[in-house]
């Protein structure tokens, strides 16, 4: 295999990744909230491998793996697809459901004199 053809590779797991979790978000929006929908389980799996891996973990496969090969900064990735609304009610679902932490919502809040709006 080619580095073109790999790179493509890695490129299309994060697009189906963002996908699912997109969709996921949607779909939960709608009121569907089973785990066991294969739609939501494949939506928190992408949830946790772009949120909630290490960014110290460079290992083939993982998310700062695939980011490193793209030429992006994961934690600008993370951030920015963070501000997508379907991907705010699926994150939010993986912290309710999965890691179950309690959440209230979105606050606003300041650091370094910058006002921020933080998952809580």
């Amino acid at each position: 295999m080619n580095e073109r053809s790999f790179a493509a590779l890695w490129i299309e797991l994060l697009s189906v990744s963002i996908a699912d979790a997109e969709r996921c978000g949607d779909h939960i929006a709608r009121g569907f909230t089973a785990k066991s929908t294969p739609l939501i389980q494949e939506g928190l799996e992408a949830i946790e491998w772009i949120f909630y891996t290490s960014l110290k973990d460079r290992s083939r496969g993982s998310f700062a793996f695939v980011c490193d090969l793209l030429g992006a900064d994961p934690v600008v990735v993370r951030r920015k697809l963070a501000q997508r609304p379907s991907i705010q009610i699926a994150g939010k679902h993986y912290r309710q459901h999965v890691l179950k932490l309690p959440t209230k919502g979105v606050v606003q809040s300041q650091f370094c004199g910058k006002s921020l709006r933080i998952a809580a």
